[in-house]
């Protein structure tokens, strides 16, 4: 479709605070968008394949904040270093004939995990990284479409671990394997539209030059 281009006007204002081994950094954000680009599920005059797909349109105004935290202990007992990642965020989308706060946005979003890093003779870093990840439940509401106006999806929490290397003289290569959604958990993420994945395995290499 033809857009407009979406402005936006976006504060923030941050610190970080670190005592001994304990770090905290934290962010507080506002943003003002005016032409602001949101994907829509597809009207019948849209001529989309399927009724859950989803078009991007502007839909007006939109207003968001919220504040990003990050927590760690670095240097802990046996090398290991626990850490959180968190996001609590609200947005107001503001289309021709209403304005609502369920816009798809989830209160509280992020990761806690435990993670151990060291040193073997063939690789300079090995690290090890069981972690929680999720999002609390969210509400969308939209204008009239060839679906239901208001769409929920519920809160979800995946265990996962995570280990790797780094390889070569200048630790230009890196190895990792990923157990995901070990409980194999089944959850829709808020910004997706199908499911996530289920237990699964992924293998990574990553080449620097």
């Amino acid at each position: 479709p033809n857009l407009d281009p979406e402005t936006s006007i976006n504060y923030e204002m941050g610190m970080r605070l670190q005592k001994n081994n304990l770090v905290l950094d934290a962010t507080a954000f506002y943003t003002e968008s005016k032409d602001y680009i949101h994907h829509q599920p597809c009207a019948a005059q849209d001529n989309c394949p399927g009724s859950r797909d989803r078009i991007y349109l502007n839909i007006g105004e939109s207003r968001a904040y919220g504040v990003e935290l990050y927590l760690t202990y670095l240097d802990g007992p046996w090398g290991l270093q626990p850490y959180t990642n968190l996001t609590w965020m609200k947005r107001r989308n503001e289309f021709e004939k209403f304005s609502t706060w369920d816009s798809g946005v989830p209160a509280l979003a992020g990761r806690v995990g435990l993670r151990w890093e060291g040193a073997l003779a063939a690789a300079p870093t090995i690290w090890t990284d069981i972690y929680l990840r999720g999002e609390s439940s969210s509400d969308l509401k939209e204008p009239g479409t060839v679906r239901s106006v208001l769409d929920d999806k519920d809160s979800w929490v995946t265990a996962n671990i995570a280990t790797g290397m780094d390889l070569g003289r200048e630790r230009q290569y890196q190895l990792a394997l990923e157990l995901l959604n070990l409980t194999d958990k089944s959850y829709i993420a808020s910004t997706e539209n199908l499911y996530g994945a289920e237990r699964s395995v992924a293998l990574k290499l990553t080449l620097n030059w």
